[in-house]
């Protein structure tokens, strides 16, 4: 794969190539390791059988080149609680990747 556009979500890019330039290499490294392939086949009306690009396919890949780098995957989960009231709704949860640095 390769990056054809790029969002800074609350200027992530920018702390990435200031304050940890080497894990922007990485991740560029990764990106560009990652082949995505039409494997998927479309169950829509309007597209039925038409091959699509994978995003399981391309979701393990992303996994095992972070992998092989020492990352780690991290999820955090917990309940959701409205205040004020008996409403609990559990199964939220936060996710990233970490390292092992």
């Amino acid at each position: 794969m390769k990056v054809v556009y790029e969002y800074s979500h609350l200027g992530g890019a920018e702390i990435l190539k200031i304050h940890y330039p080497e894990i922007e290499q990485e991740i560029y490294a990764v990106i560009g390791k990652v082949k995505a392939q039409r494997h998927k086949q479309s169950k829509e009306k309007a597209k039925m059988g038409k091959l699509l690009f994978s995003p399981v396919d391309m979701n393990r890949q992303f996994h095992h080149y972070c992998a092989e780098l020492g990352y780690q995957e991290l999820k955090d989960t917990y309940t959701i609680r409205v205040p004020n009231s008996q409403v609990a709704i559990p199964g939220g949860f936060k996710q990233d990747e970490a390292g092992d640095r």
